[in-house]
């Protein structure tokens, strides 16, 4: 008869502890090191106070852009599983599974997921201290431009950062739906045996985060008009909006703001009228009029 391998005891438990210490102060000293480095030279040069407003306003942005993060992905996904049916025999077997797997595990899987999106939006906002800075603290240059009237200020040190912010909702309000969309998928509040099926639950949820994107699509659609004054074209550094951009892509962005303000509502009567084929008509009569009337037209 053949022994059974022998199992890892206490001294290989030690071992490993032992290695995942020594791998987390070698990347704390690493981290460290780098920026006590970077804090000398500062100091060296007279100018230890950039520094310090850089490291503090970088950390400002990781933990209000990482929160904001966490907590909108880890309540929808909450609020989803709060409202799931009661047990429904017409889940399949294969989905039935799933749920019982991740059951013993469902907290610690819904706080692992909104901390890592969470730590991954704070990380990426932390290079955007740049703009931030320049939204705070810039100032006029007493000279507007010649088609909306608004002074070069606004496009300098507002229009960047306002930019990031929208980007920032789309992906925050996008990611947030998507997991919706699987919780309530996973308990059983979306299904697709005979067609879509949805709760009056799962349809309010995603109704509001479809509406809130058409929305925030309007207000890009609006700041896209800022941005034609500063375009660039045949490699030149800077040529400003040309005649399409005035006579063709200003109104369409118009049009469109409008547009995605129609289907937000559109959307948002699903909540009442409990009906999944209007935030769809909504979602694709936007997509429609940005390829028609967005590149289309100019």
């Amino acid at each position: 008869a053949t022994k059974p391998a022998p199992s890892r005891g206490p001294r290989g438990r030690v071992l490993a502890m032992t290695i995942a210490v020594l791998a987390g102060l070698l990347v704390v000293f690493l981290i460290f090191s780098a920026f006590y480095t970077d804090l000398l030279w500062f100091r060296s040069v007279d100018f230890a106070g950039v520094f310090t407003t850089l490291i503090g306003t970088r950390s400002v942005l990781f933990v209000g852009f990482g929160l904001l993060m966490a907590v909108a992905v880890g309540l929808g996904m909450l609020v989803a599983y709060r409202t799931r049916p009661d047990y429904d025999p017409r889940l399949s077997a294969s989905m039935e599974g799933y749920r019982q797997s991740i059951e013993p595990i469902r907290k610690w899987l819904l706080l692992g997921i909104a901390g890592f999106l969470g730590m991954l939006a704070g990380l990426s906002a932390t290079s955007e201290w740049g703009r931030w800075l320049m939204f705070r603290n810039g100032g006029s240059f007493g000279t507007q431009d010649p088609q909306f009237g608004m002074d070069v200020g606004f496009f300098v040190f507002k229009l960047p950062c306002l930019r990031y912010l929208t980007g920032f909702g789309f992906m925050l309000l996008f990611l947030t739906l998507l997991l919706v969309v699987v919780v309530h998928y996973l308990y059983g509040g979306i299904r697709l045996q005979n067609g879509l099926q949805a709760t009056e639950a799962a349809q309010v949820q995603t109704s509001l985060l479809l509406g809130l994107i058409c929305l925030l699509k309007a207000v890009a659609y609006w700041l896209d008009r800022y941005e034609l004054l500063s375009h660039t074209r045949s490699g030149k550094p800077f040529t400003g909006a040309g005649y399409t951009d005035i006579n063709a892509v200003l109104p369409a962005k118009l049009i469109l703001m409008a547009i995605a303000v129609i289907c937000a509502a559109a959307v948002f009567s699903a909540i009442v009228l409990r009906d999944l084929r209007i935030p769809a008509i909504g979602v694709v009569l936007l997509l429609l009029s940005s390829m028609v009337i967005g590149a289309g037209w100019p």
